[in-house]
């Protein structure tokens, strides 16, 4: 059991540092560049993504990952944070909550997925 905590703080921390790697590149390329939110945005978020599988596999998980399965996962918990989002604006919820609870489901979609399936043959 300690070393699934241990495995899920590294993921978390993970987490935090794509997010803010993906939000640096995004930032940079829009105010520094010039170059379209959308782009910007697109860019920075496959940075995350691609620092996301590299470091979930030697830090995380340290195992060999497959990029489809990740990108399946990845893709399950896009949806499944579509439908609570939708699920959450017609009961009322508030959206910074609603946003809290989403991101915490989706990241144990994620762990799940990963831990499971994607990361699932040792280095």
């Amino acid at each position: 059991m300690k070393a699934r905590i241990v495995t899920f703080v590294k993921f978390g921390v993970v987490g935090a540092l794509n997010t803010l790697l993906s939000y640096a590149i995004s930032s940079g390329l829009f105010y520094l560049l010039g170059v379209s939110e959308p782009i910007a945005q697109a860019v920075g978020y496959l940075c995350g993504c691609a620092s996301s599988f590299l470091l979930n596999g030697k830090f995380t998980f340290r195992a060999k990952g497959s990029v489809l399965k990740f990108a399946a996962v990845n893709v399950v918990s896009l949806i499944a944070g579509s439908v609570l989002a939708e699920i959450w604006s017609l009961a009322g919820i508030e959206y910074w909550l609603a946003n809290i609870i989403t991101t915490a489901i989706t990241m144990l979609i994620n762990f799940i997925g990963y831990r499971l399936w994607v990361y699932s043959g040792k280095m």
